[in-house]
């Protein structure tokens, strides 16, 4: 079952993007808050269509 309007708050973006700093998924996290992209789509993994 998916879950609607899962989002987190300011204050939890602030927390994750603060404590994933120097660390290997930083720039996956920034771009999935500022862009809304999904981890595929930011690693350029192709789609599969079942």
């Amino acid at each position: 079952m998916l879950r609607k309007n899962r989002r987190l708050t300011m204050e939890q973006i602030q927390f994750l993007l603060e404590g994933s700093k120097d660390t290997p998924i930083h720039m996956q996290l920034l771009f999935n808050v500022l862009m809304g992209l999904r981890r595929r789509k930011i690693n350029g993994e192709k789609e599969q269509m079942f």
